[in-house]
């Protein structure tokens, strides 16, 4: 069955009305029918099967046959703070995040963004997140959505960076430490909840990893490639995503 997103509070009892975007695919796209059946998903865990009742203009309704609460997956929680990067990488970087199952985004401005949003753009920017990560959840099948927050000065993100079992930075001119010795030393437990950072297209500044060291940050290598801004966000989230065991969940 497909499967959409809807509003809590666009259900009532047993009927949901279905609007917006995800409407207008039913209808205009998939033309799907009354009496077909779908799936829903409100973003706060609730699941539900539905069957079409009637479909009008920008609008479906949808008689809910079965409903159940899904909770998110019981792992570690791997946060992932990362720097605004230029046009779509920012877009791709939540999508692909959330299919991985982080928990939350926090992006925030370093010295070397070329990125710098006032306080509209950055909602404009938030709620675009926002949609990109119910997409994101729609297509693999996510009861919830991660946590996207407003971006913030990197030093505000420290500051607050605290109750992490694991704070991790990743920069370029780290030599030794590597995600594996790190891991190595964590104890057979590991970490419950972890932050990493990962810097904008043109990296962290060397006072920006002092100031990160001294709110309890490890500075990490990611090996000797050079990496861009995107593809080093997805290598790390999906390594630590596997480290932590989450990708078995």
């Amino acid at each position: 069955m497909r499967r959409f997103f809807i509003d809590p509070a666009d259900i009532s009892g047993t009927k949901a009305v279905i609007t917006g975007s995800e409407a207008r695919h039913i209808i205009t796209v998939l033309r799907l029918d009354p009496g077909q059946r779908i799936h829903l998903f409100d973003g706060t865990g609730g699941v539900y099967v539905a069957e079409i009742s009637r479909t009008g203009r920008g609008e479906v309704e949808a008689t809910i046959l079965e409903r159940g609460r899904e909770k998110q997956g019981q792992g570690p929680r791997l946060h992932l703070g990362q720097a605004l990067v230029k046009g779509g990488k920012m877009d791709l970087i939540v999508e692909k995040a959330t299919e991985l199952g982080v928990a939350a985004i926090h992006p925030f401005v370093s010295r070397y963004c070329t990125i710098r949003p006032d306080a509209e753009q950055q909602q404009r920017r938030l709620e675009r997140w926002q949609r990109i990560t119910l997409a994101a959840c729609k297509q693999c099948n996510r009861p919830l959505p991660p946590d996207c927050l407003a971006p913030v000065p990197l030093d505000q993100l420290l500051a607050t960076a605290g109750g992490y079992d694991l704070k991790i930075i990743f920069w370029e001119e780290e030599k030794s430490r590597t995600l594996t010795g790190l891991f190595a030393g964590a104890g057979e437990t590991g970490p419950v909840s972890l932050l990493a950072l990962v810097g904008p297209e043109g990296g962290f500044s060397e006072q920006e990893v002092l100031q990160a060291i001294a709110a309890g940050f490890s500075p990490v290598s990611l090996g000797r490639r050079v990496l861009r801004a995107e593809t080093a966000s997805l290598t790390v989230v999906a390594i630590l995503q596997y480290l932590l065991g989450n990708l078995d969940r």
